[in-house]
């Protein structure tokens, strides 16, 4: 007999902090600390969240549990890098218009 959804144990989440200081792909964006989230569904799936303390900001990926911890930590924190950058540049965009439009 197959086993209904409410049968199922509830999702474990698992809270991660770097274990060493973060090189390499964060350097540009200044990423001092990342945490992760780890949430598992299904049977092959799993909720990425990963989180710049200093900014809170968060960015959210699934993944599959195939790839191994390390590898999901390094997309997720290279999201987490591109979203940053992202606003940088756009805050630095938005403030050289301001400049400029005064004239």
């Amino acid at each position: 007999m197959p086993s209904s959804p409410l049968d199922r144990k509830p999702v474990q989440r698992y809270r991660y902090q770097a274990s060493r200081p973060v090189t390499g792909w964060l350097i540009e964006a200044n990423v001092k600390q990342v945490l992760f989230e780890f949430k598992r569904f299904g049977r092959r799936a799993v909720h990425i969240a990963a989180i710049d303390p200093e900014t809170r900001l968060e960015v959210t990926m699934v993944g599959d549990i195939t790839y191994g911890e390390e590898m999901l930590k390094r997309l997720a924190a290279r999201k987490l890098n591109y979203v940053l950058n992202k606003k940088i540049r756009e805050a630095e965009e938005k403030a050289e218009k301001t400049t400029f439009s005064a004239d």
